[in-house]
Order: structure tokens, then C-alpha cells, then sequence
């Protein structure tokens, strides 16, 4: 049998919102495993945005499951926002003296 004490902190885990996992990702994906309906996971991620002021919006990835991009409103915002991040991930290594590839397009 199951201790009480380990059944009430594991169903915490599905009853009381837990932000702090998505505090530090710019993204999540949906999965059979989570238990939830499509539905009610949009409503999770959107009762979080609101609650931590972040925007999102919803697209699929590459396997055709739902995903949630944070800090963008758009999928362009969101490209344009890690072009930026790189670029200044590039002056930052350079200025410590890494000579940084740049690709071609």
C-alpha cells in the first residue's frame, strides 16, 4: 500500500498549479503523458501566462504535437527574438575573445 503522506504530495503535483518548470523554458510541448486533454492543457499553460505575464502562442512541432513558445505572440516574433539572443551571445564570446563561425545564406 501506498503511504498517504506520498499520495497527497504526487496528487499535489496534479492538483496545485507548480509554475516554477516553466519559468526558465521558452517552450512545452504537449504529450499523452500528461494526462490532460488538449484542451485542458492550453488552459494550464494559459492560466500560467497569465499568472506570470507571459505571452505565448500555440503551434504543433516537427512530430505534430502541441506546442506552447513562450515571451512571442507569433512565430516570427519568436524567430526574430532568438536571432537577436544569438547575436548577442556572439558579441558576448567575442568580446572574451572566441572567434566566432558565421554561417552563410
Amino acid at each position: 500500500m501506498i503511504p498517504k503522506k506520498t499520495k497527497e504530495k504526487l496528487n499535489k503535483n496534479l492538483t496545485s498549479p507548480n509554475w516554477t518548470r516553466y519559468d526558465e523554458i521558452r517552450a512545452t510541448a504537449w504529450h499523452e503523458a500528461t494526462g490532460l486533454l488538449v484542451e485542458e492543457w492550453e488552459e494550464h499553460v494559459e492560466a500560467y501566462c497569465r499568472d506570470r505575464g507571459r505571452d505565448c502562442f500555440f503551434g504543433t512541432n516537427e512530430h505534430g504535437k502541441p506546442v506552447a513558445v513562450f515571451d512571442a505572440k507569433t512565430n516570427e516574433e519568436y524567430v526574430a527574438k532568438i536571432k537577436h539572443e544569438r547575436f548577442l551571445q556572439e558579441k558576448k564570446y567575442e568580446k572574451q575573445g572566441y572567434e566566432i563561425e558565421k554561417k552563410r545564406t
